[in-house]
């Protein structure tokens, strides 16, 4: 008869029987329980785009397989999806794991590109709604105020922890416009 056992820890099972009426034989049987470590990739994650995120299956294993393909102990993406592994130690135990990455774009900042500023006027940049912002002299506002000729950098985070940067140049101030108008105009007025 068959006796089916699923012991947690090393167990040793004696096997006692009756070969006829008094006389018994027995036998013990060791069960050694190999354990497969688990696989841990962390918590479901995300990136920006343009980074990446290094999935680790741990050493414990002889053998990968990613569902990329790859037969690594780790794999490299900057791309978003489920990623899976399933791995065999030496001891030919199973371990599986898998990890959802989101891919957030990285904010577009666009600021203004005119490259013109005439003496005595003065022009603010506005960097958009986003989270933090960083100029090139570290300030933390969202303007710019007045703009002088020079290069002006703004680093931007979004509600995602992603950041998009911007840079804006302006070569020199210009005179303003000469003569436009004239101060005094005489209009006569002819009635015929």
């Amino acid at each position: 008869e068959k006796v089916k056992v699923f012991p947690d820890l090393d167990t040793f099972y004696v096997v006692k029987a009756e070969k006829w009426p008094g006389c018994f034989v027995s036998d013990t049987v060791h069960i050694a329980v190999k354990i497969s470590p688990p696989i841990l990739l962390g918590a479901d994650t995300s990136i920006c785009k343009g980074q990446t995120v290094v999935l680790n299956a741990g050493n414990n294993f002889g053998t990968y397989q990613w569902s990329t393909g790859d037969i690594n102990q780790e794999i490299i993406t900057g791309t978003a999806g489920t990623y899976s592994v399933n791995a065999i130690t030496v001891d030919g135990c199973h371990s599986s794991a898998a990890i959802h990455i989101a891919a957030y774009p990285v904010p577009m900042v666009t600021l203004d590109h005119t490259t013109t500023l005439c003496y005595g006027t003065t022009r603010t940049l506005d960097a958009g709604n986003y989270i933090s912002f960083t100029w090139q002299d570290v300030s933390t506002n969202r303007t710019f105020k007045d703009v002088a000729p020079g290069t002006y950098h703004v680093t931007v985070t979004d509600n995602n922890g992603c950041n998009g940067s911007e840079t804006y140049h302006i070569p020199q101030l210009l005179p303003c416009p000469a003569n436009f108008y004239q101060s005094e105009t005489s209009i006569s007025n002819h009635v015929e």
